[in-house]
């Protein structure tokens, strides 16, 4: 299925570029490095992560570069030659482990890297680049990360947010050649001081929010921990190689008072003083609430609307790219050496899998291609995909491939809208799930519920049990249409509150009455829907019908040929939860389970055993399969303990017989954000770039590649994101994992008319998990905290009392 395209625009053919700036010169550069052994480690669960604070700590104390190299069963510290060593006793609480370095120097040349060189090049390789740019007293941020000091708004005095333009860099290493990977980001910071926020705001509120910290010419950002409950007059501390103790304003005072800097000319001794972290580090620092400021997420509303603003094309971010390379990776030097690095893109191989052929309802097959040769077959453009994809589902000759009974269904809504708005809806809901399910004796209960005095989570969440209760409700699929005054957490809250007996689909009454008006015309007073609003009404009744289809886990199509390995588990963790999907047989059996878990991040190797032995084992008896090959996609980062869990679970079900003894396991872990940070960009010129056709991939080498799962032909604002996967385990084929990869993101069941970013496997547990452990107020919702008046009334005559 793979395929070199050669696609034409305009009778001229298209190229493809990375946003990857070669280093020219590796001929030239080489440096010089011992090993530290690392001795007396603990052997904990927590290794790696104790390893790599290790390696940054002393980073920290040398400030030189550091690389943590394992070997036999061994781990080493690779350390400048000509650097002073770092203390040979470290500190990592509660143990102290010693390094014990070599006496061999050893000399590592950029033109002749082994896989065993490349870690420890690519560290101080990156160390050279960053001197320069920490130099720079134009931009702050962090190693990889770095804005420039002059918001992009500046001039829009309504804004309460600044947002900074900047860019993120790496290197790479690509088939043996090193390069660069810039890409273009933007940062939102409130406008107001840290200071001006606590006037108002209990300092809890902020506590552990990132800020960042405008030490003068220094900006960096910082964990807020409270207030010292001092001035800045008054609190203390004796900074790191003085002996006697300052205050933070004298202290802030001295280092920049000469430079004239107007948060600091203006910085007042009785302000307050605050303790901060370093994210990632638990060591608190005094500073202050005047020199603060939150940075702002892009879920902000405020930020959602600079972020859309800041969204470019791929033209344009290609353009910038190569403009930051030019003005900011001119001046790398590794030892006496310059580092050249080259200032246009790397032209790569144009490469796109063909999309797969699905299979709809009765048999009926879609691919993109020529004219079939059956009649079984619908054949379509790649332009036309989408469409057609939609089309075939809706189309009562084909629809959809699980045309399997319904469980309980129902729809609830609200009693604050009109009847006849309410009545309209359920009746083009019910009619639209008939259409798409296939099946004409499809029906949904109605269930009203009283919102007129649902002003509180509390009693919006009362509200919905009790209509559940009195109605028997306690299995089955609902349609939840929220109340127009809907609490910001009513929507997560439900879902998990019920899960998973009664599991919802969610609509918004705010939106439903949007599409109606109230006229005298016609028979008389009466709610219709617009004129206008006819389509998108049709438009958002079919998304609802395509989300209540999947709530059903009832799947429109599957792939029609085989993927290249035979099972898919796909695992993702949110909120100390972890859902994983199993699927089978090409996308006709998907199973989803979710399981607890006790780390924030990570799944231990023995709940990872037991997910195996018993969940995959009475999937497999039930659906009577003998897979030879099992891949497990991991949403990020596959930890140590997982690893080992999914070993185990395999080699159990080998023992038992329930897989074949030649069973392979393989795992890889899909990264939707890297350090790389890479972008695909296709066009006729580099002055004429649009986003990559979707299939498009690349690989770096055999366990690493890029895949293109969004892009042309559908049509979206901003640059599309590639997906980064990387083989962790198994004798994996790389160009396989990114196919199967590119074919599992073909089934996107809830827009079949719109492509997906993320495999099924991963989107379907990121879906779950955000509809079942999203974040909402818990205490809110258990406790009443909006007072009616006479609520009022009876507290303060309690609080008297009392």
């Amino acid at each position: 299925m793979t395929g070199i395209s050669s696609a034409k625009e305009n009778n001229r053919y298209s190229q493809q570029w990375l946003n990857s700036f070669e280093i020219k010169n590796l001929k030239d550069l080489s440096f010089d490095y011992r090993f530290l052994e690392i001795k007396n480690f603990p052997q904990t669960e927590y290794r790696d992560k104790q390893l790599n604070q290790l390696t940054k700590a002393i980073a920290y104390q040398t400030h030189q570069p550091v690389a943590l190299v394992p070997s036999n069963g061994s781990h080493y510290l690779a350390f400048p030659a000509n650097a002073n060593l770092p203390k040979l006793e470290q500190q990592l609480s509660p143990f102290v482990v010693k390094l014990e370095p070599e006496e061999k120097v050893r000399t590592l040349e950029l033109a002749n890297l082994s896989e065993a060189d490349n870690f420890i090049a690519l560290r101080f390789l990156e160390y050279a680049i960053r001197t320069p740019l920490i130099k720079d007293s134009n931009l702050w941020g962090s190693t990889h990360a770095l804005y420039t000091k002059r918001p992009i708004n500046i001039t829009d005095q309504h804004s309460e947010i600044d947002a900074y333009q900047g860019f993120i860099w790496n290197v790479v290493n690509d088939k043996g050649r090193l390069f660069l990977s810039v890409d273009i980001t933007t940062r939102y910071i409130d406008r107001l001081w840290l200071s001006d926020r606590l006037r108002n705001a209990s300092p809890n509120d902020f506590r552990a929010k990132h800020c960042l910290y405008q030490f003068g010419n220094n900006w960096y950002i910082v964990q807020f921990w409270g207030l010292s409950g001092q001035s800045i007059r008054e609190a203390k501390f004796t900074p790191e190689g003085q002996a006697a103790p300052t205050d933070v304003f004298n202290y802030t005072k001295n280092r920049w008072g000469k430079d004239h800097i107007p948060n600091i000319d203006r910085l007042a001794p009785d302000s307050p003083a605050i303790i901060y972290r370093y994210p990632g580090n638990n060591k608190e620092s005094l500073g202050a609430s005047d020199l603060c400021k939150l940075t702002v997420p892009t879920s902000d509303s405020q930020a959602k609307r600079l972020h859309r603003a800041s969204i470019i094309d791929a033209t344009s971010r290609c353009q910038r790219s190569i403009e930051i390379v030019r003005r900011y990776f001119g001046q790398v030097s590794l030892g006496n050496k310059q580092v050249e690095i080259s200032t246009a893109p790397l032209e790569i191989e144009r490469r796109t899998f063909v999309v797969p052929s699905l299979v709809f309802g009765n048999n009926r097959q879609l691919q993109v291609g020529p004219a079939p040769i059956s009649s079984t077959i619908v054949t379509t453009t790649l332009e036309r995909l989408g469409q057609t994809r939609l089309q075939m589902v809706l189309d009562p000759k084909i629809g959809p491939k699980d045309n399997s009974l319904f469980d309980p269904q129902y729809i609830l809504l609200p009693k604050s809208l009109p009847r006849a708005v309410n009545q309209d809806f359920e009746e083009r809901f019910q009619k639209k799930m008939q259409l798409t399910s296939g099946q004409s004796s499809y029906r949904v209960n109605r269930i009203l519920y009283d919102d007129s005095n649902a002003n509180s989570l509390y009693r919006q969440v009362q509200a919905i049990q009790k209509v559940l209760q009195d109605n028997k409700v306690t299995k089955g699929y609902v349609l939840f249409v929220l109340p127009s005054r809907m609490h910001r957490d009513l929507h997560n809250h439900i879902k998990r509150t019920f899960w998973p007996g009664i599991q919802f689909q969610c609509a918004s009454a705010s939106k439903v009455i949007s599409f109606y008006e109230y006229t005298n015309q016609g028979s008389g007073p009466n709610w219709v829907v617009k004129g206008d609003k006819q389509g998108t009404l049709a438009s958002y009744v079919q998304n609802c019908a395509l989300g209540m289809m999947v709530v059903n886990r009832k799947w429109p199509w599957t792939l029609a040929a085989p993927l290249h390995y035979d099972v898919y588990i796909g695992i993702d963790i949110l909120n100390q939860l972890a859902g994983v999907t199993f699927l089978y047989n090409q996308g006709r059996d998907i199973v989803f389970k979710h399981y607890p878990c006790k780390q924030a991040e990570s799944l231990s190797s023995r709940q990872l055993y037991t997910i195996l032995t018993n969940d995959l084992r009475s999937d497999l008896e039930r659906l009577n399969i003998r897979p030879k090959s099992i891949v497990v996609h991991r949403d990020g980062r596959t930890f140590t303990p997982e690893i080992l869990g999914l070993r185990s679970g395999i080699n159990e079900l080998k023992r038992s017989n329930v897989l074949p003894k030649e069973t392979m396991l393989g795992i890889v872990d899909i990264r939707k954000t890297t350090a790389d940070r890479h972008r695909v960009f296709e066009g006729l010129s580099l002055q004429e770039l649009n986003n990559p056709t979707i299939g498009s991939a690349y690989t770096f080498n055999g366990k690493e590649g890029l895949i293109c799962t969004t892009g042309k032909p559908f049509r979206f604002t901003g640059t599309a994101k590639p997906l980064t996967a990387v083989i962790r385990e198994g004798s994996l084929n790389i160009n396989w994992v990114l196919e199967d990869i590119f074919d599992l993101t073909q089934l996107t069941f809830m827009a079949p008319d719109k492509c997906i970013r993320l495999p099924l496997t991963i989107k379907l547990a990121d879906d779950f998990l955000k509809s079942i452990i999203s974040e909402s107020d818990e205490e809110e919702a258990l406790y009443d905290d909006n007072l009616s008046e006479q609520d009022e009334e009876d507290f303060g005559l309690y609080s008297q009392i009392g």
